[in-house]
């Protein structure tokens, strides 16, 4: 008997050992066969898949940089005077918002509607606006409205291009009255105390003011000549000099101190690609870019050591590697930075295949260089880039 017990104690510990074995080889071989979870994704023994995976995950991780502040149509957008906030206009009722870089805070500034708005035209000091709506018969009305004072002032019908000068103090307009003789005139930024520059009975005049003691503007060209820009300084008798002539489809773009201009122009009429030049008048000095983006794509610094810049990404495959251009989206807009002292052009965001895609129109970069915000023209919200 206890031979018995003996044999049957000693088959049981070996019986138990091969069971506990056959478990271990079990979980074992298990554990190394089945899938392992990688940020919430599954690999597989697969190197093909394994690459395909590693992309995915990278994906995941790339940072969302693009916001929007809007959920609704906008247009008009500035900074405020403290340049902490972006203030835009409601396209269709034209009430007036407020909010900050990061969404956090935003309010109403104005319960005031403004119905057919077309234009809204910011003064360098943020404190003042030109705003240019349609009435029932078609004529277009534009005032001056004062965010200091509330004070809202209109502005002579016949008055075309309004522009404030840099230190919000006056207006520039070119006046068109056929009977009574055309002009380009300033005036305090109320419309009172005009003043007549130099009679123009030239139309379609695009007017800007640079410097305080300085306005310029381009005469259009026809059908067998180009613009030409010509400036002027505000001492009597404003005699106004040309700056160059002759230039097919000259665009410009004046940088915030107004020392420099960068503009565009197409060597013949008909060609498809415009050269693209940066004109510094204190250093008298010229220097091309090689970055096919004319003045209206792009936005100075504060510094004037660089540019902002949002192109069509199909127009800019030449700088982009053959490889990356396979993740890309080339249905809309991508940012640039175009470094004016290197000379380097550096990618800021473009959009990849499957991401939301823009058009980019007011552009705008802080003051800090940290954020960019544009309407897009795709669905005319409000959004932010994080730079």
């Amino acid at each position: 008997m206890k031979l018995n017990l003996r044999k049957i104690l000693i088959l049981g510990i070996v019986i138990a050992g091969i069971l506990a074995l056959g478990v271990g080889i079990f979980v074992l071989f298990k554990n190394d066969s089945s899938p392992k979870p990688v940020n919430n994704l599954v690999t597989q023994p697969n190197n093909d898949i394994n690459q395909s995976i590693e992309e995915n995950i990278n994906e995941i991780q790339r940072p969302k940089r693009i916001e929007a502040l809007s959920d609704r149509s906008v247009m008009g957008i500035g900074f405020n005077k403290e340049a902490n906030r972006i203030v835009y206009y409601d396209k269709e009722t034209g009430q007036v918002f407020r909010i900050s870089f990061d969404a956090k805070i935003w309010e109403r500034i104005s319960d005031l509607e403004i119905t057919n708005l077309l234009d809204v035209v910011w003064a360098q000091t943020r404190n003042r606006v030109i705003i240019s709506k349609k009435l029932s018969n078609n004529s277009v009305q534009k005032y001056v409205y004062d965010y200091e004072t509330g004070q809202k002032y209109s502005l002579d019908s016949k008055m075309g291009d309004v522009v404030f000068s840099p230190n919000g103090q006056k207006i520039l307009y070119h006046y068109w009255n056929k009977s009574a003789g055309s002009n380009i005139a300033i005036a305090n930024y109320d419309g009172s105390n005009w003043e007549s520059l130099f009679v123009s009975e030239m139309t379609g005049l695009q007017i800007s003011w640079p410097k305080n003691d300085t306005v310029a503007f381009i005469a259009p060209g026809g059908s067998f000549y180009g613009a030409s820009l010509y400036f002027a300084k505000l001492d009597p008798p404003y005699d106004p000099k040309e700056i160059f002539d002759d230039k097919y489809g000259l665009k410009i773009n004046w940088s915030p101190s107004g020392e420099k201009l960068l503009y565009s122009y197409k060597r013949e009429k008909n060609s498809t690609g415009a050269g693209v030049y940066i004109r510094d008048f204190a250093k008298e000095t010229e220097a091309s870019i090689n970055f096919q983006a004319i003045p209206g794509d792009c936005v100075w610094n504060k510094s004037e050591t660089a540019l902002y810049c949002a192109k069509e990404t199909k127009d800019l495959l030449s700088i982009i590697p053959n490889d990356y251009q396979k993740k890309l989206s080339l249905a809309g807009d991508s940012f640039w930075k175009v470094d004016l002292e290197s000379r380097e052009i550096s990618e800021i965001y473009i959009p990849e295949t499957g991401e939301q895609v823009y058009s980019v129109n007011e552009f705008l970069v802080s003051d800090e260089e940290d954020y960019a915000f544009f309407v897009n023209e795709f669905d005319g919200k409000l959004y932010s880039l994080s730079l």
